[in-house]
C-alpha cells in the first residue's frame, strides 16, 4: 500500500491574486507545456512546474489558475500553472462575487459535452432496461471525429 498520500490534507481555496487569472485548459503540448484559453478568447502556453510532475493531471476543458510572468521556455510560454481547479473549487469561485471570469459563465465544461451529444445521431429504438439508467458522458480526453459519407451516384446508368 502506498503511503505517499498518508498525511495529505484538504487545501483551502484561495481566489486568484492580481497577477493570476483563471483559464480553461485546451490541450497538452507535451514536456509539461499546456495550451489554455483565457475568458476573452486569447490563447496562452502554460508551463507546469516540475514539483507537480506525476502529482497533478489536467483534464481537457478543466479550469486552472495561472500566473503570467517571465517564463523563458522556448520564448513562447507566457504563464506558469499555480493550481488546478476541481469541480468543488469552480462552484466555490462562482459563488464569490467578481472572482469568476464572465467569459466562462455561459460556456462551462458541461455545455461542450451536451453540444457534442446533441450532434450525435439518436437511435429510435428504446429498450425498457435502459430507461432508468443515466446518459453516458462524453469523454473529453478524446477528440471526436465525424465522418460524412455521400451516397454513390453510380446507379444513374
Amino acid at each position: 500500500m502506498s503511503r505517499r498520500r498518508k498525511h495529505l490534507t484538504q487545501q483551502e481555496l484561495v481566489p486568484p491574486t492580481d497577477k493570476q487569472q483563471i483559464v480553461r485548459a485546451k490541450l497538452s503540448r507535451g514536456s509539461n507545456i499546456f495550451e489554455a484559453e483565457t475568458a476573452d478568447g486569447r490563447d496562452l502556453l502554460c508551463f507546469l512546474p516540475a514539483k507537480f510532475n506525476k502529482k497533478l493531471w489536467i483534464k481537457r476543458g478543466g479550469y486552472i489558475i495561472v500566473e503570467e510572468g517571465d517564463v523563458d521556455v522556448q520564448d513562447k510560454v507566457t504563464a506558469t500553472i499555480v493550481k488546478v481547479l476541481y469541480e468543488q473549487d469552480v462552484k466555490a469561485l462562482k459563488k464569490l462575487s467578481g472572482v469568476w471570469p464572465a467569459g466562462f459563465d455561459s460556456n462551462g465544461p458541461s455545455e461542450p459535452e451536451t453540444a457534442v451529444a446533441d450532434t450525435l445521431p439518436r437511435s429510435d429504438e428504446s429498450s425498457d432496461e435502459d430507461d432508468d439508467l443515466p446518459p453516458l458522458h462524453q469523454n473529453n480526453n478524446r477528440q471526436v471525429i465525424y465522418r460524412h459519407e455521400e451516397p454513390d451516384s453510380s446507379d444513374e446508368e
